[in-house]
């Protein structure tokens, strides 16, 4: 990195009290007195604070080079899909984020993963099928599974008894079907044993939806144990290496743009 250390000469000034001011600049981003006081809120310490944003900064320079850029429409789209796996329209989840106050918060981390994910996409990031295959050699624990799996089955069609009943087992919930069932890998819907089975015991699935019912499964017990053939998990492999070597190459990517951006701390005289 190239830093330079001048007097500052920027600032803001309210009734000659300078309430903020530019405290560095990053490959021309400036990065002010407020917003190192406003991560450092969160981060607790002031030099984290100041590598973050300085990582911010670099990134951005980062999206200009490449051309990447994320609008409203791209954010929306991608709440949606939240949205729809909350069982709930844009407008409704949008709604109930505005009340609790997340919805600025939630736009934002979704616009900064979208950018990241497009980074990630413009390095071309790949996994061999002899990287996929050693995991699975390597890591065979990983992909052993239960032959049968205890549960007890809610369904209602009021997805918010489920919620109910998932705060609390032991309620009352009028509407809600109440089924004890076994499920043998041999002879259960292989999608849904591989979707109960995600879950540990003494824990409740994810509320799923099936025409128009609400479905929510809480595991009693796990017995037997199989091994996942590879073609199975294959899939899920892709993902963990795939996931684990973006993250890799992306940090790496962060580095080498940091040591060569030019950062100037603008430094108090006084």
């Amino acid at each position: 990195m190239r830093f330079l250390y001048i007097v500052s000469l920027l600032s803001i000034a309210l009734f000659g009290k300078v309430i903020d001011r530019i405290e560095l600049v990053v490959n021309n981003v400036p990065i002010t007195t407020y917003d190192i006081e406003k991560k450092t809120r969160i981060t607790k310490i002031k030099e984290v604070a100041i590598d973050v944003l300085i990582n911010r900064a670099v990134f951005q320079t980062a999206l200009k080079d490449r051309g990447i850029y994320i609008d409203q429409f791209d954010i929306d789209r991608e709440m949606e899909r939240i949205a729809q796996r909350e069982g709930m329209t844009l407008f409704a989840f949008k709604n109930y984020l505005l009340q609790n106050g997340k919805l600025n918060s939630l736009e934002e981390q979704i616009k900064l993963n979208l950018e990241k994910r497009k980074i990630i996409e413009s390095l071309n990031i790949r996994v061999t099928q002899k990287e996929l295959r050693d995991f699975y050699q390597n890591h065979r624990d990983n992909f052993k599974k239960p032959s049968k799996i205890d549960v007890t089955q809610y369904s209602s069609k009021d997805r918010n008894s489920l919620m109910s009943i998932i705060k609390n087992p032991l309620s009352n919930v009028s509407g809600v079907e109440i089924k004890n069932r076994e499920l043998d890998i041999n002879n259960t819907n292989p999608n849904l044993f591989k979707f109960v089975s995600k879950s540990k015991r003494g824990e409740f699935t994810p509320i799923v939806k099936a025409g128009e019912q609400f479905t929510t499964f809480y595991i009693s017990d796990k017995r037997g144990e199989v091994l996942s053939p590879f073609k199975e998990v294959e899939a899920s492999i892709y993902n963990f290496l795939m996931e684990k070597k973006s993250e890799e190459a992306f940090k790496e990517l962060i580095q080498r743009l940091k040591a060569k951006a030019t950062i100037i701390y603008l430094a108090d005289d006084n």
